[in-house]
């Protein structure tokens, strides 16, 4: 295909969009068509390749959560105990674990 390709520089999913519609006017597609969605299906790839470029960012939130993840089932083994201050304790430290960031 024969086109501008400066396109590739642009971040813009509705620039991506229109220029993808009037790109493909001959493919007999209606979704092509439809502006809002391929809105959304660029934003989509867009956002799934920057996700993808820092593994390392995904791997440090993976073990974050984790670390929430282990605090909170360690809270529940507790969680129906009769003592007050117990499940105080253990709602306190939840939400703390929940609002941490590493």
């Amino acid at each position: 295909m024969d086109y501008d390709m400066t396109i590739h520089h642009n971040a813009d999913a509705q620039a991506w969009a229109k220029f993808f519609i009037e790109s493909t006017k001959d493919m007999d597609r209606e979704v092509f068509r439809d502006e809002g969605y391929m809105i959304a299906w660029f934003a989509n790839a867009m956002m799934a390749m920057y996700d993808s470029m820092d593994p390392q960012k995904a791997a440090n939130e993976i073990v974050r959560l984790r670390k929430i993840l282990s605090i909170v089932l360690e809270a529940c083994e507790d969680v129906n105990s009769p003592d007050r201050k117990v499940r105080e304790e253990i709602t306190r430290t939840v939400r703390k674990a929940l609002k941490e960031k590493t």
